[in-house]
């Protein structure tokens, strides 16, 4: 996406920082003016107002630099797309910066997304592997073709983005991450097999949700 509007990614993040100091404004008082690198305003009223007056902000972040800064103002963090001996270190940066700034700290404060896929027996996981990358494919395909990047290389999915198998091997995938990186909240997606969803939804219901809340990860 930012290479479709030509957005080197330092400039995305610069965006990204900016973006969030006028959000975290605006929730802090009724009117915001700004006057930054990339944004500047007076006295803007975002409607409808916040309900809540310290409404939890999620932020995503793939790198330390971004997880000590996501740390240092509050804000809780969600990562993704690599694996955990790759984003331990991002965690920890979150963590350490949250601390010495004598913000929240802990399992609660960070979760990780994941992609997950479930079978029902251990004798389906070579077709869930095969559904899982075909869907990987048609997503990866749309995304290309509704962007208009025709010659983009293929991303592939890191060992730990995908979980898939039976719900207590899921179960216990999820509880291995969660652990290694301190991470009390998981977002899953099921988007690599649609015909299944239904029946993916209730097995992550029905078992693997009730493993997650015994092993008390959060």
């Amino acid at each position: 996406e930012l290479a479709v509007v030509g957005i080197p990614r330092e400039k995305a993040a610069e965006i990204h920082a900016e973006t969030l100091d006028v959000l975290l404004a605006a929730i802090a008082k009724p009117a915001v003016t700004h006057h930054g690198t990339h944004f500047s305003f007076d006295d803007i009223r975002i409607t409808p107002g916040f309900l809540r007056t310290s409404p939890p902000v999620w932020t995503a972040s793939t790198n330390e630099a971004s997880a000590r800064r996501a740390g240092s103002l509050g804000l809780k963090m969600c990562g993704g797309f690599a694996d955990v001996d790759k984003l331990v270190p991002v965690y920890q940066a979150y963590q350490d910066a949250a601390r010495e700034a004598g913000m929240p700290t802990g399992p609660d404060q960070v979760g990780i997304r994941r992609e997950v896929v479930i079978v029902e027996d251990e004798a389906d996981l070579d077709q869930g592997a095969r559904t899982a990358e075909e869907g990987h494919e048609e997503f990866f395909r749309v995304q290309l073709e509704s962007l208009k990047i025709p010659d983009a290389p293929k991303k592939e999915l890191s060992r730990d983005d995908l979980i898939l198998g039976t719900p207590a091997q899921v179960a216990d995938e999820i509880i291995r991450q969660c652990r290694a990186l301190g991470a009390g909240n998981f977002a899953a997606t099921f988007n690599f097999a649609p015909a299944q969803l239904r029946r993916t939804h209730e097995l992550f219901g029905r078992e693997v949700i009730p493993r997650l809340r015994a092993a008390e990860i959060g």
